[in-house]
Order: structure tokens, then C-alpha cells, then sequence
């Protein structure tokens, strides 16, 4: 072979450690080939690299030849697989004294394969120089069109493992961002309906549910939206809509582990025989507009985080996404650990609130926030391997409608 008069490594009198292969493709036109992943040193650091073999004759380095990690500490324990045709690639880095964290990310641009970091702030780990390996449900193998098209409909979300502390944890791409737009071209049966969402590093599929009543009934195609770190849009066509009837529906997203559903909206269809629903209503003078009464649809999402960096931070990040304008007041809880003394002691385990916050949306849209944890939140937290975090928002519209939402989250590793 060709390749074992060479060295693949950046530099061949640096030290080349821990490969890794995977094969796949980013152009479904070419043939299936090797892409390998490896630490090596420069400078003194310990750095990330990824090649990949050219036309069937020598290897590349990807990313302009430089390394993927950054030169702030020790990168170490890298892997790589492919999600339909787009690689990914899982590495621990050193971020501080006996602190690693393991950072993801992915590759586009096919021409040209650039690195893109999917997780800026790293995941916590407890044990030093153990690997986070990295697949997916859509690997490249002569069924698939060297993974164009995944076998039993699986989008290929990419997952990957780590331990803290001392246990496994496995955790996958999440979508973030999930809202559901406007209609326009409203006719007597036919309408457009658009959504947008945030794919995080990752494809998703994407459909509507819509019908007369909040049960929707029918759905549209699946769409793929497909890898992106910003937001996109996405939109679909409904047929068959009875007329002069308000329609309900709503954007939904899923993955290969799990389904979010976007706010409610709601549009008229024309009535039979002239006039078009999607356009303002008539004002009568002297008789004032119906109140609103809709009270604002709000969803919250907690950011992955380990509880020994939320102690660290003191701060819960949460994606809030808002149908309408609205002011958010938000409180996080956690109940104390059993105590184990009398049955009355044990009533008195009530939830401690750790932080509140207060946002402002100009919606509709998302908005990341930021809860600071209070001293006792802290105490709360503090010398516990796991805890239950429970998150109310109360939001209210520019009307005076308000509603409360509630979501929870375990944060383990502390």
C-alpha cells in the first residue's frame, strides 16, 4: 500500500496518538473513503486533526490543514462517524486544572470540509482521558447510498456517551428554537403555513398538524431541514380546508430521540362564495374590537448542563420561545433531599426556590435567559450527586392574558 510509505500526521516527527476511522462521504456523488481523526502535538499542545483520503491515493488534512481543537489546552481521546453525509467528531479538552470537557462538532463545505464547533462550552466530565464515542442511525454502507438515504426512515441523529462522574450518561443532537410561523395565500380550502427552528449541528424532520380543533387530525409530509447552527424556516401547503372555519395548527420537529411541538396558531379560511379570511376584519364604527382573550403560547428548554458546572456558573441557561410579545416572570425550584427523620419532618420537604428571572420578548421568537442561582439556591445544590429542577414561567401579553408553564430537568454529576 501506498499510504504505509508515508506518515498521515501533520508534522511526521510529531507524536500522532489515539486514530480513529470512519467511513463515509460528504458528496454522495464520490465513492465511500477513509477519514481518520488523531491527537497530535504542536507547540507543546496536544491538538485534534482530521484527514481524509483523496481520490483514492493520498490523504488530506481537512480543515484547512489545521487542527480542529483549539490551542487553549490538551485535546486528547478524539472519535468520528459519519450522520448521512456529514462527519462528526467527539474530542475531550483540557479547560482548566484537572478540568476536561468534551466538545462535539461537525464539517461542512464538501469542496473544502471546514470544522464547525457545535458545543462552545464543552460538557463537563468527571473522569480524566476516558473517550466520548460518537455515532449515529445513519452510517454509510452499500444499502444507503453511502448514507444519503437511511434504512427504516431514521434521520441519523448523531449520540455519543460520557461519564460523570463514574457513571455512563448518553446524550444526542437537539433541536432548539422551535415556533411556529404565519399563514398566507389563504383561500376558501388552501393555505401556506411557515415555521422555523434551530437544528443545533444536526438534520431534522419537519411537518405541520392542522385541523379545526387543537386535536388537528391531519398532517402534513415530512420535510428535512437540514444541518445548520442558526435558525431556518420551513413552510408546507394545506389542501382540503373547509370553508369560513377557523384552522388550528402547529410546526412539529423530530429526531431519531424525541419530538418537540411548536405553539398553536390560528387562521380563517375564506368564506363559500367570495372574501379571503387571511386579510384584516371588518371594523363597525361605534362598536369596539373583541377583547383578546388568547392567553400567549410559551415553551421552555434548559441547556444541557452538568450540576458541578451549574454550581460553578451559578447560572441555568433556558431557550424561551413565545408565540407573541410578552413579559416572562421565571422561577426555578428543587426539593431538599428525604429526610429521614419523623413523618413530620418529611412534610416539610417544600421546594426551595434557587433563582428567578424576568424577560421581555418582542416575539414572536426564542430568547436565551439567563436564572442566577440565590445563596440558598446554591445551599440547595451543594454536596448532592443528582438533583430535580423544576422551572414555572408565567408569561403575560400585552393584553393582560397570562399563562404558566411548567418543565423539568434532572442535572446530575457534582
Amino acid at each position: 500500500m501506498v499510504e504505509g510509505a508515508c506518515s498521515l500526521n501533520s508534522d511526521p516527527d510529531a507524536g500522532a496518538e489515539d486514530p480513529r476511522v470512519a467511513a463515509g462521504t460528504m458528496n454522495p456523488v464520490n465513492a465511500t473513503s477513509p477519514w481518520v481523526v488523531w491527537a497530535e502535538s504542536v507547540a507543546g499542545v496536544d491538538r485534534i486533526f482530521v484527514s481524509r483520503l483523496v481520490g483514492g491515493t493520498n490523504f488530506v488534512i481537512a480543515n484547512g490543514g489545521q487542527p480542529i481543537s483549539s490551542p487553549a489546552g490538551d485535546a486528547v481521546r478524539p472519535d468520528i462517524t459519519f450522520s448521512g453525509n456529514t462527519p462528526y467528531v467527539t474530542y475531550l479538552q483540557t479547560v482548566g486544572p484537572g478540568q476536561q470537557r468534551v466538545f462535539t462538532g461537525h464539517f461542512v463545505n464538501p469542496a473544502d470540509p471546514t470544522f464547525v464547533l457545535d458545543t462552545p462550552d464543552g460538557i463537563d466530565v468527571s473522569l480524566p482521558d476516558i473517550r466520548s464515542p460518537i455515532s449515529s442511525g445513519c452510517l454509510a454502507n452499500p444499502f444507503n447510498g453511502d448514507g444519503t438515504s437511511c434504512q427504516g426512515g431514521a434521520v441519523g441523529t448523531p449520540f455519543f456517551l460520557f461519564t460523570d462522574p463514574a457513571r455512563l450518561f448518553a446524550d444526542a443532537y437537539d433541536a432548539s428554537g422551535l415556533t411556529t410561523g404565519g399563514a398566507s395565500d389563504v383561500s376558501q380550502s388552501t393555505a401556506t403555513v411557515s415555521g422555523s427552528v434551530n437544528p443545533e449541528g444536526a438534520a431534522v424532520k419537519a411537518h405541520f398538524d392542522f385541523g379545526t380543533t387543537t386535536s388537528y387530525g391531519s398532517t402534513t409530509s415530512d420535510q428535512t431541514i437540514g444541518v445548520a447552527n442558526t435558525s431556518q424556516g420551513f413552510s408546507a401547503g394545506l389542501g382540503g380546508l373547509p370553508a369560513g372555519t377557523t384552522i388550528h395548527y402547529r410546526a412539529v420537529v423530530t429526531s431519531d430521540f424525541g419530538t418537540q411541538v411548536g405553539n398553536d396558531q390560528t387562521f380563517t379560511t375564506a368564506a363559500a362564495g367570495g372574501g379571503n379570511a387571511a386579510g384584516p376584519a371588518p371594523v363597525i364604527l361605534g362598536v369596539p374590537p373583541a377583547p383578546d382573550l388568547t392567553p400567549p403560547t410559551v415553551t421552555l428548554r434548559l441547556k444541557r448542563i452538568s450540576l458541578k458546572r451549574l454550581l460553578k456558573t451559578g447560572k441555568l441557561q433556558l431557550v424561551l420561545t413565545a408565540s407573541e410579545a410578552s413579559v416572562d416572570v421565571i422561577t426555578a425550584t428543587v426539593v431538599p433531599p428525604r429526610a429521614r427523620a419523623s413523618a413530620a419532618a418529611k412534610k416539610k420537604r417544600r421546594p426551595v426556590t434557587i433563582g428567578r428571572a424576568r424577560a421581555t420578548f418582542t416575539g414572536p421568537g426564542s430568547k436565551t435567559v439567563s436564572l442566577r442561582l440565590t445563596r440558598r439556591g446554591k445551599a440547595a445544590l451543594r454536596h448532592r450527586r443528582s438533583a430535580r429542577i423544576t422551572v414555572k414561567n408565567k408569561a403575560t401579553d400585552t393584553a393582560g392574558n397570562s399563562r404558566t408553564t411548567k418543565t423539568a430537568v434532572t442535572v446530575r454529576g457534582g
